[in-house]
């Protein structure tokens, strides 16, 4: 990396960083558990128990969890869980429900238990846990999907596995996860394949032979390594679609994968010093013109980031990196700077609108500097076979950037409402977007 001066150092402690503890969720002695899900008229169903750690995204579920602490005290939670489909304004109606049955929890004790509102996919550990370490979110309602094939792919997460469904297309499948495809045959009988990845972890692979014992009984499950599936394995799939390319979402080490991580970069309290960024923010500029669908001259000039002011004094901040955990595509805002380790690269991902925050051309030159540090620092602390490209994307993130989200919405795009303000409508899958090596950046902020 070519030399830099002073006032462009980075500061961000990247060895902080990558050995933070981050996986030592803990693991919970649960003494009881009652998991019911909130029907259409308000009232509390019970759910089997085979069939308690399986949530909807169109329904909402009340969790109570006692378990014992490390100490030995014995404690109760309330969890009011919400699908994606969910609105906010019955999450909160769900609310006044959820109380009530931390009252009824609390019973004679001092206080009634906690209440934790979660939505879809930001599940804490605890509330893994209370569902057996094993999660499962499908899409629409538990009774309108009884007799619909589907698929679900299985993620590490909080330290527990969850399998979220997907879409039942061949290009939804990567080497990087098992799948799990289910085809109802009739209400007494059904067809369960598991495609496994060539790169997916064995901890998340064994958890899907248990969840496909469960899902047929029969035990006839068939199992499908990836690059020998079947006629009676693609049948299941539309026809027309081809398999995705054998080294799509490769990693470079098949055991073991560390769980990918999402930052953000911020600025605090600032001191007075002076730099000029004009070569970089010239870089950015033409790759986000070249990017660009031509909608608007507004549209357009809104997404450029204009040039600084060589001469301008400007007081450096301190930047800070902030890991959002766990995150989700929502944690992806217009006005940031993000930074998504998803193992194979390390993505720097400015927002749009992220030219009107205040120094955010030295922002820019921190990320840049942090993702080529930590993509060099994580090879060596995590054991990885090769240091992850380290790439900043203009507009659009690679398909094999958004599997690492456990549910992705291409109508949302990249950066929801505020993309689309700025007259982005990219990360629907087209991959749209340019990409910059870090290194061409830093060459350039450091002449």
């Amino acid at each position: 990396m070519p030399q830099v001066d002073t006032e462009s150092r980075l500061s961000i402690d990247t060895q902080a960083v990558v050995t933070a503890q981050r996986d030592d969720f803990g693991k919970l002695k649960t003494l009881r558990r009652s998991i019911q899900e909130i029907a259409g008229d308000g009232k509390l169903v019970n759910l089997p128990a085979q069939e308690e750690h399986v949530l909807f995204e169109s329904s909402m579920y009340i969790c109570t969890h006692v378990y014992g602490s490390a100490s030995g005290s014995r404690i109760s939670e309330v969890y009011l869980w919400a699908g994606a489909e969910v609105s906010d304004a019955a999450a909160d109606d769900a609310f006044v429900l959820a109380k009530r049955v931390a009252k009824e929890a609390g019973a004679g004790q001092r206080s009634a238990p906690s209440i934790t509102v979660i939505r879809q996919a930001r599940e804490p550990a605890a509330f893994c846990q209370a569902l057996g370490g094993i999660l499962i979110v499908r899409r629409g309602s538990r009774a309108s999907t009884s007799t619909k094939p589907y698929v679900l792919c299985g993620r590490s997460h909080m330290g527990h596995v969850a399998f979220d469904e997907t879409d039942r297309n061949l290009t939804s499948l990567c080497s990087g996860y098992p799948y799990i495809v289910v085809k109802p045959v009739s209400l007494q009988h059904t067809r369960v394949f598991l495609w496994k990845g060539k790169d997916c972890s064995p901890e998340v692979l064994g958890s899907a032979r248990l969840i496909s014992m469960d899902l047929d009984s029969s035990g006839s499950i068939t199992e499908v390594e990836q690059g020998n599936e079947s006629a009676d394995f693609l049948s299941v799939f539309p026809p027309g679609t081809p398999l995705p390319d054998p080294s799509f979402g490769e990693q470079t080490t098949p055991i073991d994968l560390p769980t990918p991580r999402l930052f953000r970069i911020d600025a605090l309290e600032p001191r007075r010093s002076s730099s000029s960024f004009l070569w970089a923010t010239s870089l950015i500029s033409r790759a986000r013109t070249s990017a660009s669908r031509p909608t608007s001259s507004a549209s357009n000039s809104s997404s450029t980031l204009a040039p600084a002011d060589q001469g301008a004094q400007q007081a450096t901040p301190r930047i800070e990196a902030t890991e959002l955990l766990p995150f989700t595509q929502s944690d992806l805002e217009p006005e940031h700077i993000s930074i998504l380790d998803a193992n194979q690269a390390i993505y720097v991902l400015p927002g749009p609108l992220f030219n009107t925050s205040h120094h955010w051309q030295t922002l820019l030159a921190q990320a840049c500097m942090f993702a080529n540090e930590y993509a060099m620092l994580v090879a060596s602390v995590e054991k990885r076979s090769a240091v992850p490209q380290a790439e900043m994307w203009i507009e659009d993130i690679p398909r094999e950037a958004r599997m690492v989200f456990r549910r992705w919405g291409d109508r949302r795009g990249l950066w929801g409402t505020g993309g689309m303000m700025a007259g982005k409508v990219s990360g629907g899958g087209d991959e749209g977007g340019r990409m910059i090596s870090v290194l061409d950046v830093l060459d350039v902020i450091c002449r």
